[in-house]
């Protein structure tokens, strides 16, 4: 279930909030973005872990109402077997078959790119070209993927302004202490740590890169030390 509020609400409003009618983020990761950023205008991002072109995707909104450009990455069917069936909206594909659907899925809804490949092995020097992101996303199951993932992505030669990153701490609280101390050592500071839906179910930490931080809105709120940090709480004090 998605978490919807009125935006007016904000703790923290920004350039352009008071015209959103909705968000599409599972839990306003991308009101968050847009926050940190003060409602830039035709920004870019990298999206690891898409899921769906529109509903419960962070950068839908980014994309159609502040023009921003990027590339949203998911599924590994690259390491399928060409005689795999995919079942998906109760139909049954090939591995060609399944891209070629969702391609034309997402592209019913998003004019920026999906690269369906596998984003703990693709080569990342082929894929980025920008060596300034203003927004990652790193999101894909289990966990422990997400933080090969993460270990892998290019830090050395691109910066990226503000990261979302899924750790599930709830289910393997491991990942939370390998990722912390990863993008720690990568220029990057903790925002809003251990984001949950309600209490008690802490899945994902927010972060923004020390080198940017001019950029960064200065009102924004900095909550790092709940064990459990519900979103609500934390962007609407409610």
């Amino acid at each position: 279930m998605l978490l919807r509020h009125d935006l007016k609400d904000l703790l923290v409003p920004f350039k352009g909030s008071n015209k959103i009618k909705t968000n599409y983020s599972e839990v306003f990761q991308d009101i968050f973005v847009l926050q940190c950023l003060d409602g830039k205008k035709e920004g870019t991002y990298l999206e690891i872990g898409a899921a769906g072109p529109v509903s419960g995707n962070n950068t839908y909104l980014l994309e159609k109402e502040f023009g921003w450009n990027g590339l949203s990455i998911d599924y590994g069917y690259d390491d399928w077997d060409d005689s795999v069936v995919i079942t998906c909206d109760n139909q049954s594909f090939s591995k060609s078959g399944f891209k070629k659907y969702w391609d034309e899925k997402w592209h019913k809804d998003r004019d920026q790119p999906l690269l369906l490949t596998n984003a703990i092995t693709c080569d990342w020097k082929n894929i980025l070209n920008n060596t300034i992101i203003d927004y990652l996303q790193v999101d894909i199951d289990p966990p422990g993927g997400t933080y090969e993932c993460l270990e892998r992505l290019p830090f050395d030669t691109v910066d990226f302004k503000v990261i979302t990153y899924e750790h599930d701490a709830y289910a393997e609280p491991e990942w939370r202490i390998k990722s912390r101390k990863f993008l720690e050592s990568k220029g990057y500071v903790l925002i809003a740590g251990n984001i949950s839906k309600e209490y008690g179910s802490p899945f994902e930490d927010w972060w923004v890169n020390l080198k940017y931080i001019n950029e960064i809105n200065s009102s924004i709120t900095r909550n790092t030390f709940e064990e459990s940090l519900p979103v609500m709480k934390y962007l609407f004090n409610k």
